[in-house]
């Protein structure tokens, strides 16, 4: 009643003056009866009354200052900023701003744009599953307010008391950026274990544990559970996370609504999907996003762990709980990222261990140094002989599905022992038999393969694999990154041939390194040639024109070739002059598939090579928002002239042309 009085008082606060002498005097009364418990109630309302009331004067506000923004995320070169109620991107190059900062911005509002090579991170996504889906090309940024403590530089002052290897292991625990050399952390990406140095929010249990056994000398249990909750919160600026918004929704679910309002009685998965109900309803995207399905698993997976744990007297439970943990987590990682590193799944169980004595260390600095060196090594050492297990989409879903099936059998605690076991086996066989290469002997498609600005087509004939051209970009490891994940992922382990059309490095960039680290049975390279045959795959080139005072573009060769009535023609980066001999000497030709020359440029794909191929389809493979801003307009209003279907890898992302056993 208190509680509701103290609000309607809060109300009053917000808009009449006479509300504070209503407060002062109610305060007075609640002093005077040295009831400290009811003008704590009181005050509670009169706080969350005016809270509410101060939330909804923004939310009407704000919007006539359309110019004003909230920080709600802020890294080292981004900003995400909430403005007219919406999230925007806001790139930066030096950022010193942080969480709940508020800025003036000026420019213009444009669709999110980013380049996202085949296999890589898809930032524009991961934008997505967090509500971003613009971005603001900032003009001017003035500062209208800044909390006066200064988050970014305390973390700063913190990770430079550690050496290097301590900065990352610290960057890694608490999810927060940490040194500019990236080398550390690409290692324990590539292992795939990034998510066990946080799993649980291991290091904010620590600290509770420690606060809470501190200040329980002094205080009873109740004020020391506030106490711990209250000191820990700051957390929140300086780790603003899944996991550190998880551990404290969860607390606020255990400690007040579980016992204030239900008296104990919801248990602990219940706790859990009210907390998922409430998170999915402050921000509906996270039920895009691949941690928020792993977190799931494992905080409903953990409880019926320790069932099973408990129920078959397993010894060594906390390394056997490690293991079944990781092991339930495996399908999802397979689901979403069509992979496994089997070296760093199989070190996982330890690295949770390993953790918490880091954490446990982390005072002492000079031991913490050491033993983030020995793990760095560790690693390191480890993922030189990593082996990485790929899967295509039907395996990923039937291996999740399998993983679902089981994890509801566990949650129902059925006793139906020998159902779990043939489950289990089940899944354990399916993964096995993913392995087994014979996806290859019955494929037949033609793949152009989202490499930006470059080329690079694979193609596939029951069992033969040809691969024209590399891609290239400076700076990045196109074969390592791109190529030989995507070929093994689509169990392809070698190639009867690499053709390369021409030597510029958007079509050759990544020849060597990949000749360097995957089988290439041949290596064609020039036009001199008339016919190749490869396989059962029979390649003719076009472009017998290339002479010594040629360029390099007309010198690319040209090729055609079928997949059963389909015909394809692959044009390298010729000219409208080659394009035009090429059509004098094959005037009965028609093409259904053509990768347009030169990546849309106006200086090929001329009209009169269009009109007379009678062409289906025009592939562009092309970077987005590329330096020489193709393709060209001309060539693209070309296309429509002739009612040709245009694909581009800028805006598709990579392209498949399969052909199943009933086409």
């Amino acid at each position: 009643m208190l509680v509701v009085l103290g609000g309607l008082i809060g109300a009053l606060l917000a808009f009449k003056y006479y509300g504070f002498l209503i407060l002062l005097l109610s305060i007075t009364i609640g002093l005077k009866k040295k009831n400290k418990k009811r003008c704590f109630q009181f005050l509670l309302g009169i706080v969350i009354a005016s809270f509410i009331i101060l939330i909804e004067l923004l939310v009407d506000i704000i919007p006539h200052f359309s110019d004003v923004a909230l920080v709600i995320e802020a890294k080292e070169n981004y900003l995400i900023v909430l403005y007219d109620l919406k999230k925007y991107y806001i790139s930066m190059n030096q950022n010193s701003f942080q969480l709940f900062d508020i800025i003036k911005v000026q420019g213009t509002i444009k669709e999110l744009e980013f380049e996202t090579l085949e296999g890589t991170f898809d930032f524009k996504n991961y934008l997505n599953c967090n509500g971003v889906f613009n971005e603001f090309s900032v003009s001017k940024i003035e500062t209208l307010f800044m909390l006066p403590l200064r988050f970014q530089t305390i973390k700063n002052f913190l990770l430079s008391l550690y050496d290097e290897k301590g900065q990352v292991v610290i960057a890694q625990l608490f999810l927060i950026n940490g040194s500019t050399d990236k080398t550390y952390y690409s290692l324990i990406n590539s292992l795939n274990i990034a998510y066990f140095f946080t799993f649980g929010s291991f290091h904010l249990h620590f600290f509770n544990f420690i606060l809470y056994r501190l200040l329980r000398i002094k205080f009873n249990e109740k004020r020391t559970s506030i106490l711990t909750t209250l000191t820990l919160f700051p957390m929140l600026f300086f780790c603003w996370r899944l996991s550190t918004i998880r551990y404290f929704m969860l607390i606020l679910i255990k400690e007040i609504i579980n016992k204030k309002f239900f008296k104990n009685k919801l248990q602990r998965h219940e706790c859990l999907a009210l907390f998922f109900i409430i998170l999915l309803t402050l921000n509906y995207h996270y039920v895009f996003s691949s941690g928020f399905w792993i977190m799931v698993t494992a905080l409903f997976g953990i409880n019926e762990i320790s069932y099973v744990i408990k129920i078959y007297e397993i010894k060594h439970s906390r390394i056997a709980f490690s293991l079944l943990l990781n092991l339930l987590l495996l399908p999802s990682y397979i689901y979403f990222n069509q992979s496994i590193t089997l070296i760093g799944w199989l070190v996982s169980p330890l690295i949770m261990i390993y953790v918490k004595v880091l954490l446990v260390c982390m005072p002492i600095i000079p031991l913490f140094n050491l033993l983030s060196s020995f793990l760095i090594e560790f690693l390191y050492n480890f993922s030189q002989m990593n082996t990485v297990l790929y899967f295509v989409n039907h395996q990923a879903w039937m291996i999740l599905l399998g993983s679902g099936i089981l994890l509801l059998l566990l949650m129902l605690e059925v006793k139906n022992t020998l159902l779990v076991r043939k489950i289990s086996w089940s899944l354990v066989i399916l993964i096995l038999i993913s392995q087994i290469p014979f996806r290859h002997l019955y494929t037949q498609e033609v793949v152009f393969i989202n490499v930006g600005q470059g080329d690079a087509i694979l193609v596939s004939n029951k069992g033969t694999n040809v691969l024209i051209d590399t891609g290239g970009k400076y700076n990045f490891d196109m074969a390592e990154n791109v190529l030989i994940p995507f070929l093994r992922k689509r169990q392809i382990y070698y190639l009867d041939a690499l053709i390369i059309s021409h030597d510029d490095f958007d079509h050759s960039g990544a020849k060597q390194d990949l000749i360097q680290n995957f089988k290439v049975k041949k290596l064609i390279e020039g036009s001199d040639y008339d016919e190749l045959i490869i396989g059962n795959m029979n390649f003719k080139n076009l472009n017998h024109y290339c002479t010594a005072s040629s360029s390099k573009n007309d010198c690319s060769s040209v090729l055609y070739f079928k997949i059963k009535k389909d015909s394809f023609l692959l044009t390298g980066d010729i000219t409208e002059q080659i394009e035009r001999k090429i059509i004098d000497d094959n005037p009965n030709m028609t093409v259904d598939y053509l990768k347009l020359a030169h990546h849309g440029s106006n200086s090929s794909s001329s009209e009169y090579f269009l009109k007379n191929l009678q062409i289906k389809e025009a592939i562009i493979s092309v970077g987005i928002n590329n330096y020489y801003h193709h393709p060209s307009n001309e060539i693209l209003k070309r296309l429509e002239k002739y009612q040709i279907t245009i694909r581009r890898t800028d805006i598709e992302g990579t392209i498949i042309y399969n052909y199943s056993f009933f086409k």
